[in-house]
């Protein structure tokens, strides 16, 4: 029992360290990056650099660990590409699903941008990829299947949770913000992660719910292509919290799902080796 209870708390000790050195890196080199470049090519640095260095932290911790990136499933696949290309599809449908029921309930607008639109605007687009592969590196990949191994998914995809949206507060995201917008959709990109044992899905949910977001507008200081309007009122403001729980419901049944299934999988092994 003892021995059970130091290896959890040596592998909380290794992820909050992993993630401690991720910020400690990122925050300076992305923090120069802004200072020395544009704003959009920034956007790229940004994405890029921190994907190195998450990558880089990554190596440290498992090659402390003696282990492998194929352990932790960080290789290329055959099905690598197919699989983003589907998580893809799920986040700019799921947000689309989300926007279609704001607008015919919740009082939302969505109008053309009549602003002058940059010609280059799709390629600010792709900075996107750099930033969602970083984050699911950082949260989705080493720490996540670390803390899986030694505490559980359900408990994992709390602090997972937890972890993501206080990641975002620093960026400018406020509190409750960071929880029900990326704090929620952390237990999207969990069990994402978990059943397609890797981080291509993810990164594409991640990647196509960002991309959906720039493109009406609600994206951090990205040109939009359309915008959007909502008056406050009670109402409207239930809807969207409503929307937002939704989400959150579905992060908790498909991993109270996954784990019960799991749990029935492993009882039939056990029963057939008798």
């Amino acid at each position: 029992m003892t021995n059970s209870v130091t290896e959890k708390g040596k592998s909380i000790l290794k992820v909050t360290v992993y993630w401690i050195l991720f910020l400690a890196l990122l925050i300076p080199v992305t923090s120069q990056s802004g200072s020395v470049f544009s704003t959009h090519v920034h956007r790229f640095t940004s994405g890029i650099f921190g994907t190195t260095i998450a990558l880089l932290v990554t190596w440290i911790f498992i090659k402390s660990e003696k282990r492998t990136f194929l352990e932790y499933n960080l290789v290329w696949q055959r099905d690598t590409f197919s699989k983003f290309l589907t998580g893809f599809g799920i986040g700019m449908a799921s947000f689309s699903l989300i926007t279609l029921i704001l607008v015919l309930f919740g009082g939302l607008h969505i109008q053309k941008n009549t602003e002058a639109i940059n010609p280059w605007i799709w390629l600010w687009y792709l900075a996107i990829l750099p930033a969602a592969f970083m984050e699911e590196i950082a949260f989705r990949a080493y720490p996540f299947l670390k803390l899986k191994e030694a505490l559980g998914l359900r408990l994992t995809q709390l602090i997972v949770l937890i972890a993501f949206a206080l990641y975002h507060i620093p960026l400018g995201w406020s509190i409750l913000t960071a929880f029900l917008g990326p704090g929620i959709w952390a237990l999207i990109f969990g069990i994402a992660a978990i059943r397609s044992k890797g981080i291509a899905l993810p990164t594409g949910i991640h990647a196509g719910l960002n991309l959906a977001l720039s493109i009406l507008g609600m994206g951090n200081g990205v040109e939009s292509i359309f915008v959007t309007s909502q008056s406050e009122s009670t109402s409207n403001t239930t809807v969207n919290l409503i929307t937002r729980l939704l989400v959150l419901l579905a992060g908790i049944l498909l991993t109270e799902f996954y784990i019960r299934r799991s749990k029935k999988e492993n009882e039939k092994m056990k029963l057939e080796r008798l």
